[in-house]
Order: C-alpha cells, then structure tokens, then sequence
C-alpha cells in the first residue's frame, strides 16, 4: 500500500448497503408494475380495445369496462389485475421506507434542499458517496462517478471522447435525471431554491439515459461536486 502497488477499496457501510438494497427492490417492482401494465394493454389491443391515456388510480377502473362481456379477456385481465394491485401495495410501501429513511438522514435533508432533487436522487447519492472524507475535494466525484470525457492524446492530437461511464450507473442517471429538472426550473445555482418535493423523486414516467456529452454533462458534475460539498 505505501508503495503505491495497490489502491484501497472502500467497503460500503451496512446502512448504505440497506439503502441501496431498497432502492433496488423499489426499481425492480416497479420495472414489473410497468411490464404487466404494458402486457394488459397489448393483448386488449390486439381484440381492437385501444386503453388510452390513464392514471394508477383509474388504471383498473379503465380495463374492467373495456372487457365487460368478453369472458377469456375478463379472465385474463383479472388475473394480471390482481397481480397488479399487489404490485402497487408494496411498491407504495418501498415509497414509505424510503421517505422515512431521507426524513431522518441530514445529509439527504440538505441535498433535497438542491431544485431538483428529490428523496431518489439524494438517497441514491449519499449511499454510493457513503464516507465523504474518502475524497480529496469535491472535484473527485465526476471521475469517480464516470462524469468526465474520455481523452485521447498523441503528438498534436487531443481528442474529448464521451463521459466514461465509470463506476456506479445509477447514480449518474440520478444526478442526470435531477441536472434536468434543475435546468428546467431556470436556477442559476444548485443551492439557490429550496425544494426537493417527493413529486421529484419519485417520479414514475420514462427514465432519461444518462448523456453520452453536451450541456447536460457539466451540469451533472457541478450537482455531483455541489453534493459531495454539503454532505461534509
């Protein structure tokens, strides 16, 4: 280690291993929520029955009066349904842990303050951050997280490649997901608003893709550097 020969491994703390294990549990329910849901509507349109747009709450309502008097459908239909109601309850329970969870991490409090970021957002980045005083100084957290652009360098050639995409995928879709909405919301600095309502973080629509490079990138890494900087 003196030597330089090897580099230390940081290992995770219990309670940041908790955290993203709900984290992944919430994703994977939700991933199949969306599946089954998706299924309905494919095998009723195939019958000529188009579902349109709906909402959780009139989602069921919706499927039930599409296939009223059709008895294979109404059999299939309630079958999955029942599935996803289950889905549902505990999805909604995963919501409940994990706002509780942020509601009693200062760290996660403080980062919910940043427009934008929500109980996601701040949860996912204080379990992979997990001990702040690994890292030097906040500009540390872009390469760590695969923030930065490749680079290609011999003779007069300089070439800026795309982010590497180093380390933990999630949270660069996070910080992405939550360098988005700050854009949106037309603040000039990551702590100028007070905000982070749960809407944001929990989101259930498309989940963006992290950038390949642009504008976005940068603003990725100042709300990873600006994020590391206030759970010091």
């Amino acid at each position: 280690m003196r030597l330089g020969w090897f580099r230390p491994v940081h290992c995770k703390s219990l309670a940041a291993q908790e955290v993203r294990a709900l984290l992944t549990a919430r994703k994977l329910i939700q991933g199949k929520l969306h599946d089954i849901e998706m299924s309905i509507r494919g095998i009723l349109r195939g019958f000529g029955l188009k579902v349109g747009p709906t909402t959780r709450c009139t989602y069921a309502g919706r499927i039930r009066e599409l296939i009223a008097g059709h008895s294979t459908l109404e059999a299939i239909a309630s079958s999955l349904l029942k599935v996803r109601d289950a889905l549902v309850q505990e999805f909604a329970g995963f919501e409940r842990t994990l706002r509780a969870i942020a509601r009693q991490d200062d760290n996660a409090l403080r980062l919910m303050t940043t427009p934008g970021v929500g109980v996601l957002v701040a949860l996912t980045f204080v379990a992979a951050i997990d001990a702040p005083e690994r890292f030097r100084s906040s500009r540390a957290v872009g390469p760590h997280f695969g923030l930065t652009p490749r680079k290609y360098q011999s003779g007069e050639t300089d070439h800026s490649g795309r982010i590497s995409k180093i380390g933990d995928g999630s949270v660069r879709t996070a910080l992405y997901e939550a360098a988005h909405l700050h854009r949106a919301s037309g603040s000039a600095h990551p702590g100028g608003l007070i905000g982070g309502d749960d809407k944001t973080g929990f989101r259930t629509g498309t989940t963006i893709s992290p950038p390949e490079q642009g504008p976005f990138a940068g603003t990725v890494d100042r709300l990873g550097r600006y994020a590391i900087s206030s759970t010091r």
